[in-house]
């Protein structure tokens, strides 16, 4: 297996890695690894077999669901009624324009008041 593949392999089992209290008291670290590999395993072979069940209409109707969730997007920042849409023509530009201007008022975020790409 190349390091590309352990990292994957690894970063799909820390998804499910639960270190349990009295697991971390008795270094039992072994247990918690191989419930997560368990878990991990037990959820593509769902995948798999879900993705093998799936047919044409469904993928396509899936697809058509999820364009029209832009259009709640949009109205949810009432775009384009309040925007000007010659500076931002699209939904997209609209959402880039708040993400660049976000921030958090959460004061137990460890990240407020960060730039968004800093």
């Amino acid at each position: 297996m190349t390091r590309y593949e352990k990292q994957n392999a690894a970063i799909r089992i820390d998804g499910y890695y639960d270190l349990r209290p009295h697991e971390a008291a008795l270094e039992k670290k072994t247990e918690a690894f191989e419930r997560a590999k368990s878990e991990t395993l037990k959820q593509m072979r769902d995948a798999l077999v879900q993705t093998e069940a799936l047919t044409l209409d469904d993928f396509f109707s899936g697809r058509r669901n999820a364009s029209s969730r832009c259009g709640d997007v949009a109205d949810a920042i009432h775009y384009p009624e309040c925007w000007d849409t010659a500076a931002y023509p699209t939904v997209l530009c609209a959402l880039e324009e708040i993400y660049a201007w976000f921030r958090c008022n959460n004061d137990d975020c460890g990240r407020m008041n960060k730039a968004p790409n800093g």
